[in-house]
C-alpha cells in the first residue's frame, strides 16, 4: 500500500472521529441550562479550557436559559458594569437539568473630588486689598484658613487674653476670648457633617462653637485629635487611637472600642474601615487573610459583617455630606464612595 493511500485513510479516519465527536457532543448530546439572578442585562461566559473557547450569552431578565451546551466542564463568569463578576465552575452532564442560582454583588469605587480652581482675579484693587489682608493676618497671633468660612485669627490682648476672630469678607466678629498659650497649642477646624459649626483648641480643651446660634460649648478632650463629627447629638472624636463619642445630653465621653473611625449607614448599619495595619482587628473578625485596608459594611443589630472593597489608599476620615459617603486620603484628597451595596 502506498505512503499516499496511507495518508489519505489516516486522514479520513482523523476527520470522521472529529466529526463523530462534533456530532455526539454538539448535536446528539446538547443539553440547557437555566440561570436566576438578582439583576438583568448581564453577560454569561462560558470557558472550556481543553476546547480553547469561549461561548457568549446576553441574558436580558433575571431567568437566562441556556440552550445547546455541550457537556463539558466550563469555567463561567457572569458579568455587568457596576457589580463584580460571578464566577464558577460548573459541569454539564447529559439528560441532567442544571439550574443555577446566583447573586451579583455591587462593585463599589471611589471617585476623586477635584478641588474648584479659583479664578485668576486680574483685578488690581482686589489684589492690593488681599494683600492687606494677608498682611494683617501675618502680624496677628495666629490664624486660620477654613475655605468654608473664611479666615480665623487668634490676636493678644493687653490683659494677657486671646480673642478669637471671624473674618468673612468685608465683616469681622469677635468670637471668644481664651488664656493666652503658645500658637502652637491653638488651631481652628471645621466640624464635619455640619454648615455651620467649627472646632477651636485651646491646650487640652476642645470648643465647638455654633457659627448660626453664636454659642459654644467647652469639652475637655487631653488628646491629640485628628478631627471632629456631628451625628445627631453626638459628636465623633477621632485620633490615632480611634473614636470617642460625646453625648451632648448626658454630657458624656466614651470610647467606641469596636471601630476606629466609623459614619451611620442608615438605621441598620454602620460603614467603617479595618487598615491593612489592624491585624488583630482583622482577626477578631476571621478576616486576616483579606488583604489591604477593607471598606465594611456591619450591621449592628445581627452582628453581621460584610466586606464592600479592599483598597490600598489609606483612608484617614470619613464622612457622610447630603446622604453621600466620603473618604479623604493621606494627602487630604477627597473621594466619594459611589455604588455601595
Amino acid at each position: 500500500m502506498s505512503n499516499r493511500l496511507i495518508s489519505l485513510i489516516a486522514l479520513i479516519i482523523i476527520f470522521g472521529w472529529i466529526y463523530g465527536a462534533y456530532y455526539y457532543f454538539f448535536i446528539l448530546n446538547k443539553w440547557n441550562m437555566t440561570i436566576t439572578t438578582n439583576i438583568d442585562n448581564y453577560t454569561v461566559q462560558l470557558y472550556n479550557s481543553k476546547l480553547k473557547t469561549t461561548f457568549s450569552t446576553k441574558c436580558l431578565e433575571p431567568v437566562c436559559e441556556l440552550i445547546d451546551l455541550a457537556p463539558f466542564q466550563y469555567e463561567m463568569t457572569l458579568s455587568k458594569e457596576g457589580y463584580k463578576d460571578y464566577v464558577k465552575k460548573i459541569a454539564i452532564i447529559s439528560w441532567e437539568k442544571k439550574e443555577l442560582n446566583a447573586v451579583l454583588e455591587k462593585q463599589l469605587f471611589m471617585e476623586k473630588v477635584e478641588t474648584p480652581q479659583t479664578q485668576d482675579d486680574s483685578d488690581t484693587q482686589k489684589q492690593i486689598e488681599k494683600v492687606r489682608e494677608l498682611s494683617f493676618l501675618q502680624k496677628t497671633y495666629k490664624y486660620v484658613l477654613l475655605p468654608e468660612f473664611g479666615y480665623f485669627y487668634f490676636q493678644d490682648n493687653e490683659d494677657g487674653s486671646l480673642s478669637l476672630f471671624w473674618k468673612n469678607g468685608t465683616q469681622t466678629l469677635n468670637l471668644y476670648s481664651f488664656s493666652k498659650i503658645k500658637p502652637v497649642d491653638l488651631d481652628v477646624k471645621l466640624v464635619a457633617q455640619t454648615d455651620n459649626m467649627i472646632l477651636i483648641l485651646h491646650g487640652e480643651e476642645s470648643y465647638i462653637y455654633d457659627l448660626w446660634n453664636n454659642t459654644v460649648e467647652k469639652i475637655f478632650f487631653p488628646q491629640k485629635l485628628d478631627y471632629v463629627k456631628k451625628s445627631g447629638n453626638i459628636y465623633h472624636f477621632v485620633n490615632e487611637k480611634g473614636t470617642f463619642l460625646y453625648d451632648t445630653l448626658s454630657k458624656k465621653m466614651e470610647y467606641f472600642y469596636l471601630f476606629k473611625d466609623f459614619v451611620y449607614y442608615d438605621d441598620e448599619y454602620y460603614l467603617w474601615i479595618i487598615s491593612a495595619l489592624e491585624t488583630q482587628k482583622k482577626k477578631n473578625y476571621n478576616l486576616e487573610a483579606v488583604s489591604g485596608n477593607l471598606i465594611i459594611k456591619y450591621n449592628f443589630k445581627t452582628k453581621t459583617i460584610k466586606v464592600l472593597e479592599t483598597t490600598d489608599t489609606t483612608i484617614s476620615k470619613m464622612v457622610m455630606e447630603n446622604k453621600r459617603l466620603y473618604f479623604y486620603d493621606s494627602s487630604n484628597n477627597k473621594y466619594q464612595v459611589k455604588n455601595i451595596e
